[in-house]
């Protein structure tokens, strides 16, 4: 059974579902049954993490807002 394309690349910065933190792909690791991607030194399925901005893009809107929202978070 051939398995569809990973829908995230290296480089990209998604975001965990129902979150605001940013997360950057480091790593695709693929196993019989799941497409896990490491970031942060975590592992993550395609599932629980939404795209944010393609490691090739311009900064988009939403991401500038959730980097805002981020360092906001991170002052306390």
């Amino acid at each position: 059974m051939k398995r569809n394309s990973p829908l995230f690349s290296v480089g990209d910065t998604v975001r965990e579902r129902f979150s605001t933190r940013l997360l950057a792909v480091e790593s695709i690791v693929e196993t019989p049954i799941l497409r896990w991607y490491v970031c942060n030194s975590m592992a993550y399925d395609e599932d629980r993490l939404h795209l944010v901005k393609r490691a090739d893009e311009e900064t988009n809107e939403v991401y500038r807002i959730l980097t805002k929202l981020n360092e906001e978070d991170s002052k306390g």
